[in-house]
């Protein structure tokens, strides 16, 4: 065999070995970790100190972005939660004396671990955003969570620009998609054996 039949061979074997079906495969499996470390409250180095934990420091917010109309109510029934006052040009903003935890409490959302989710959207709107032979991109797959997501990864989030890094993976998670990878490329060069 000549160095250019050579040369096509290797190239064929790798294009069936290595296929759009095995990097899509491989970039699924990135989302499942980033989802699950992200809503276990674990994140990545280079987050704020205290990131898995929400904070307790009063903050003001206008009023009408209060989620929901019984969010409102209840914060407005307690003096002690929540104060309403106007500032500038009249707008109406409020005080929550509990910061963003006591927020999510009286919305009845989980506050024992910053899990990034109010609604879901942002997880769910991970997404494999390109793919091709070789590699896949992840990102957000609208404008909306993609600045949520640049918030929390690198201009930080709230007052306080608390980073939450979440979009990426550590040195355990690498090595877990490479062992997948290993494993299929090898189930793959078995049935090409037989």
């Amino acid at each position: 065999m000549n160095p250019e039949q050579f040369h096509i061979d290797i190239q064929n074997i790798k294009g069936a070995i290595i296929d759009r079906v095995l990097v899509m495969r491989t970039a699924n499996l990135g989302l499942i970790i980033i989802r699950e470390r992200t809503t276990s409250g674990k994140f990545l180095p280079g987050s704020s100190s205290g990131a898995e934990m929400y904070s307790t420091k009063p903050f003001a917010m206008p009023y009408g972005a209060v989620k929901t109309n019984s969010l409102k109510n209840e914060l407005r029934r307690n003096i002690d939660t929540g104060v309403v006052f106007t500032k500038g040009t009249n707008q109406l903003w409020i005080l929550i004396k509990g910061g963003y935890k006591k927020y999510r409490e009286l919305a009845g959302k989980d506050t024992s671990k910053v899990s990034l989710i109010w609604s879901g959207r942002m997880m769910r709107n991970l997404g494999i955003l390109n793919a091709g032979e070789n590699e896949a991109t992840l990102g957000e797959k609208d404008a909306d969570t993609k600045l949520l997501a640049s918030y929390h990864n690198t201009m930080g989030a709230g007052k306080s620009k608390r980073l939450h890094k979440f979009l990426g993976f550590t040195d355990k998670e690498i090595q877990k998609m490479t062992d997948f990878v290993g494993d299929e490329v090898m189930k793959r060069l078995r049935v090409m054996d037989q």
